[in-house]
């Protein structure tokens, strides 16, 4: 059963469940303090980006993505003729694909390389398909996508041109939510105020219940990893090797 925020009729909250483990049940203690409630919200966002980090880093064919959101994680914007770099959104931690849209408007793949792969090819990066037209390569630098070529005007269509397919963070906690669950399976929400009992338990350097409660964690950490790693097991792809060129 889904575990919400917080459930001070039923007791079924990670709030109450962090109450449980750090107060021996002393309802109210957390959810009728609001300096504790706030505290325990950023320990709870705090389990949310530990346990989401584990999935990024295990899924594999089949991408991860918080239930709560109600949209897809795909990115659109504007391409502008003759520019190359375009601003990736603090959100897109992960880029999983790239789509840039034709003069006939159709999205086109637009593949990943890297600046050693175009040094290994011979040909500086400022000299690289330095002649605008229809980007085929992208290559990501600190917090920004870099076109090869940067799209010229006869080649692309430009409104809406460029699309990102990405990997985001997890929707967080507010202080007031209440009914909101975690947005990962149901059988990981206790990882959640797990960690949060363990980041209080750290804080308040109550030694002996962390390192109880850091064996409880790592545990469940592996059974997540072992999970994604093979969620997709309708998908098994054959092994191609090609050889790509980039000249």
């Amino acid at each position: 059963m889904a575990i919400q925020f917080s459930d001070t009729t039923n007791k079924n909250g990670l709030v109450q469940a962090c109450e449980d483990l750090c107060f021996g049940g002393e309802y109210t203690k957390i959810s009728g303090n609001t300096n504790l409630l706030a505290r325990f919200t950023r320990y709870i966002n705090d389990g949310l980006n530990r346990v989401q980090s584990v999935i990024l880093a295990s899924d594999t064919r089949w991408q991860f993505d918080d239930s709560n959101y109600t949209d897809y994680p795909i990115g659109n914007t504007d391409l502008v003729a003759g520019q190359q770099d375009y601003t990736l959104d603090d959100a897109q931690m992960k880029i999983e694909h790239v789509y840039v849209k034709d003069a006939n408007g159709d999205f086109r793949v637009v593949l990943p390389i890297d600046e050693l792969d175009i040094k290994a090819s011979g040909v500086s990066p400022t000299e690289f398909m330095e002649s605008d037209g229809l980007p085929k390569y992208y290559d990501k630098k600190a917090n920004a996508l870099f076109l090869y070529p940067a799209p010229a005007a006869a080649d692309v269509t430009t409104s809406g041109g460029l699309r990102v397919a990405y990997q985001r963070g997890p929707s967080y906690f507010a202080t007031s939510d209440t009914t909101k669950s975690p947005g990962i399976p149901e059988l990981y929400h206790a990882l959640i105020y797990r960690i949060a009992a363990f980041n209080y338990f750290i804080d308040s350097v109550q030694t002996s219940q962390a390192k109880n409660m850091k064996v409880m964690i790592e545990e469940e950490e592996e059974r997540i990893k072992a999970f994604y790693n093979t969620r997709d097991k309708d998908d098994r792809p054959q092994l191609r090797v090609k050889r790509v060129s980039y000249v």
